[in-house]
């Protein structure tokens, strides 16, 4: 009797925050990729209303469970954390595109069983299907101004793992990452202790050990990273559904869009006499501003200001 309770509370709170929504699937275009391998995967796409060609959008990745694995290209948004990005709740202050890929029947994110927890990546290759999905962020990033500093990754169970796996795989690439209910390789956590990550599990999950979030968020923090870890009390009877508070924790959109990657610097193209020969540089401050001073052999000194590259963004 308390197994069929707490089932039907987690369904009929899901069904409210779904209902809660104001977008459904058919407001994202259903596309298929064919990745260099060979390997096809359906996914959809939420392009923000009003899309401007000038303004640089963040994107997000949605990663589904096993249990909307398939090729029918909806079941994957059944839930609110995959759905919930391309709502006007968050679109009208977030714009942002929502890459949300369906893993095929039988395959998995991440190539690894759900009940060990922690894994290692040296010993799972990345999967078809991620790369699939690499390769379809990849492309978008032709077809549209996407912001490189702003790219983002939300799973669950499944889902959670491939969150956790392409942060591990990619440390420079995303700005924030959102894994529910997975597990990661606790040796790579020197490799992303500064990527901003909020984790969540619920202690008393049967299907992906809470020990999987756990472990790897202490590994975080033992190399000096500052994850937010929020885990549910086993006395709420979450079990495997950690991703429905999830979803309705206000302080998350927030968060995410809070953070962005650093842009890296460049230095302003120099046309210089071919008689020049530098011998050395360093960085000063000049009237508050940046700039890289490089003297010549003879003693002469050129400043050339520092700047960020990154495009005016969409907010």
């Amino acid at each position: 009797m308390n197994s069929f309770r707490i089932f039907f509370s987690v369904f009929f709170f899901s069904l409210i925050s779904v209902s809660a929504l104001t977008v459904t699937v058919n407001d994202f275009q259903a596309r298929s990729y064919t990745s260099k391998a060979g390997h096809t995967l359906v996914y959809r796409l939420y392009i923000p209303k009003n899309y401007n060609v000038n303004l640089a959008y963040p994107i997000m990745i949605t990663l589904h469970g096993a249990g909307e694995r398939g090729n029918n290209n909806t079941s994957q948004l059944a839930y609110p954390l995959g759905l919930m990005w391309a709502d006007d709740s968050v679109q009208i202050p977030h714009p942002c595109f929502v890459l949300s890929p369906q893993c095929p029947l039988n395959n998995q994110w991440v190539d690894t069983p759900w009940g060990n927890g922690t894994y290692r990546i040296s010993a799972v290759p990345l999967s078809d299907d991620m790369q699939a999905v690499v390769e379809i962020l990849d492309s978008l990033f032709k077809q549209y101004h996407l912001d490189t500093l702003r790219q983002y990754v939300s799973g669950m169970s499944m889902g959670g793992y491939g969150t956790w796996d392409l942060a591990m795989r990619y440390p420079q690439r995303f700005a924030a990452v959102v894994p529910v209910c997975g597990a990661a390789d606790t040796t790579q956590a020197n490799a992303i202790r500064n990527l901003p990550v909020w984790a969540f599990h619920a202690a008393d999950d049967p299907v992906v050990p809470v020990r999987g979030s756990r472990e790897m968020i202490a590994a975080l923090r033992a190399r000096g990273g500052n994850p937010v870890y929020t885990e549910y009390a086993a006395t709420l009877g979450i079990g495997h559904a950690a991703w429905v508070p999830a979803a309705a924790n206000p302080g998350l959109v927030p968060w995410v869009f809070g953070q962005a990657r650093t842009a890296v610097p460049v230095i302003q193209p120099l046309r210089m006499n071919s008689n020049y020969h530098f011998m050395e540089f360093e960085f000063v401050n000049i009237l508050g501003q940046r700039r890289l001073r490089l003297r010549s052999g003879g003693g002469s000194e050129i400043p050339l200001q520092i700047f960020p590259t990154a495009p005016p963004t969409a907010r």
